[in-house]
């Protein structure tokens, strides 16, 4: 986009071979969308209140690894894991001190604390737009889960 004369994102990556009439030129170059999306939606780091007075962690795992962080006026907030071969998820997070905070993930998903070896229990299942989610609260200082996909009954 740079090498063909762009200051901003293109709409559409191919943007200089797209119908002009299909094509913005009015995407932030860096700030705009793309390091909301990261920080919000692939690492999941989201506001539950403003000022990070809540923390909610609804990560995305699209890629094969991520790591982010963000200093609130609460202290440092930190999302990051790596798929592993076998299709589990590492997913380490930071929580500042005296922060109450939530990770959102699929209700599909079983969730092990590394710490225990234990299953995290959901306290609560809900309806998102992304589908069905479960609620688990997390302590305040660094902890680690290992996501898999729940099998499924393919005979219902």
């Amino acid at each position: 986009m740079i090498k063909h004369g762009a200051t901003t994102i293109w709409e559409l990556w191919n943007g200089n071979t797209a119908d002009p009439l299909m094509n913005s030129g009015n995407h932030v170059m860096l700030l705009g969308d793309f390091l909301p999306w990261i920080f919000c939606d692939v690492a999941g780091i989201r506001e539950g209140l403003p000022g990070f007075e809540r923390i909610v962690l609804r990560p995305h795992f699209v890629f094969d690894s991520v790591e982010c962080s963000h200093r609130s006026p609460r202290g440092r907030i930190a999302s990051s894991w790596t798929k592993n071969g076998d299709g589990t998820i590492r997913w380490t997070v930071e929580i500042p001190p005296g922060t109450p905070a939530c990770a959102e993930l699929p209700a599909s998903a079983v969730v092990v604390s590394q710490e225990t070896g234990a299953t995290v229990a959901g306290a609560e299942t809900f309806q998102s737009p992304e589908g069905d989610l479960v609620r688990i609260t997390l302590p305040p200082g660094s902890s680690a889960f290992e996501i898999r996909t729940k099998a499924r009954n393919p005979n219902p």
